[in-house]
């Protein structure tokens, strides 16, 4: 009977392992998903404000954590801009697509000024 006692003994806390294990692999689970989602999240922020090439950069595990980003050009230019009343122009609409058209005059700006740049002078 003592026998019988310890086995069922040993089930039990078998089980409780058993369940407990699986727990923690779902949890792990759960949260590797998380962080994948969040690196994308992530990558995805950094190549929309970052030229690919240095998100890619910030991106990659190799380089280290004090180094800065730099990169050597024979020229550059810098554009400063203010649109006076923009926070009155941006609205978040149904009729300028979520203020998507709000966004692409500012893109237009932006590319109108990099056309001049490309210009011979």
């Amino acid at each position: 009977i003592s026998f019988t006692i310890a086995l069922i003994i040993h089930g039990h806390q078998t089980e409780s392992t058993y369940r407990l294990d699986f727990l923690w692999k779902l949890q792990a689970t759960e949260e590797k998903e998380e962080m994948e989602h969040l690196q994308a999240y992530n990558k995805k922020l950094l190549s929309n404000i970052l030229p690919v090439h240095v998100a890619e950069y910030f991106m990659s595990g190799d380089k280290n954590n004090d180094e800065l980003y730099h990169e050597q050009c024979d020229s550059g230019c810098i554009i400063f801009a203010s649109i006076p009343n923009f926070s009155e122009f941006y609205v978040e609409l149904e009729s300028n697509n979520e203020g998507v058209e709000c966004l692409r005059l500012l893109n237009e700006i932006i590319a109108d000024f990099d056309e001049i740049l490309e210009e011979d002078c």
